[in-house]
């Protein structure tokens, strides 16, 4: 008898703006559909940046994930929406709206209040191989919803000194949610916005390496601007310049990701 793989519900944490956690998760998210995966995607963020990468306008949405967050019990379907990325897979989108950032503050108060994400994808959690989450560039609570919820942390790393420095709050927060998440494990380290001419990113790299060791994957998403016009047409790099450098990289690390789920379930 097959034994079905565990959902692996991943979350992409970075408190650092501009490090490139959307556009990984988009990517990761559409080559993984390419791979013949069930993925669903995540917006947390107030920005909408994810729903807007994946060709979806945010103003225009009647429904988001801010109604879930308020009524987690509800179920999803009317607000899940199916993209045009699936390709062999399926490709889906809880999107966010502008106006997320009010709903966080209303629920401060709310008692559970780490764990509604958790209650959201319970219900949908068994259709989807992969569950990419985006939360907010923070450490508040819907980051902590994102990771109450996951399986894994993907940390996506800029090559610049700041991310260093910002680290230790991370692995911080990340320590107080195993306590209550036992399932969460750090997935993995990806090294973003790279470009190898100069010392600085080799020498953060090193660093990384050194910290997290394997963790780091050997993809590196460099400079490119072909990933930096991608989003603003609403289409992941698969699908906008599928032979450029940042394509062939996500492309890498999605395989890196799908490889690396055998070592952790087998």
């Amino acid at each position: 008898m097959e034994i079905k793989t565990p959902t692996r519900i991943i979350s992409f944490v970075q408190q650092k703006g501009g490090c490139g956690k959307t556009t990984t998760v988009a990517n990761v998210g559409a080559y993984l559909a390419g791979m013949g995966q069930r993925v669903l995607l995540v917006d947390l963020d107030s920005q909408a940046n994810l729903t807007q990468s994946v060709g979806v306008r945010a103003e225009e949405l009647s429904h988001s994930v801010a109604d879930l967050m308020y009524k987690p019990d509800q179920g999803v379907e009317g607000i899940v929406l199916t993209t045009p990325f699936g390709a062999t897979g399926q490709l889906d989108l809880i999107p966010a709206s502008l106006d997320l950032a009010v709903v966080e503050a209303d629920l401060l108060n709310h008692y559970g209040k780490e764990w509604l994400l958790d209650e959201v994808l319970s219900g949908c959690r068994d259709k989807y191989d992969f569950i990419l989450i985006d939360p907010p560039p923070s450490l508040g609570l819907f980051t902590v919803n994102a990771l109450m919820a996951s399986t894994e942390v993907i940390i996506p790393f800029q090559c610049h000194i700041f991310s260093i420095t910002a680290l230790g709050q991370l692995q911080k927060t990340l320590r107080l949610v195993q306590h209550k998440n036992k399932r969460l494990q750090v997935g993995g380290v990806v090294i973003t916005l790279y470009d190898g001419r100069y010392s600085l990113s080799r020498t953060v790299l090193d660093t990384i390496s050194e910290l997290f060791g394997p963790l780091v994957f050997d993809s590196k998403i460099g400079l490119n601007s072909k990933l930096a016009e991608a989003p603003g047409a609403g289409k992941p790099i698969l699908y906008y310049a599928p032979g450029s450098p940042g394509a062939r990289a996500y492309k890498k690390l999605a395989l890196e990701i799908l490889e690396r789920g055998k070592q952790f379930y087998g």
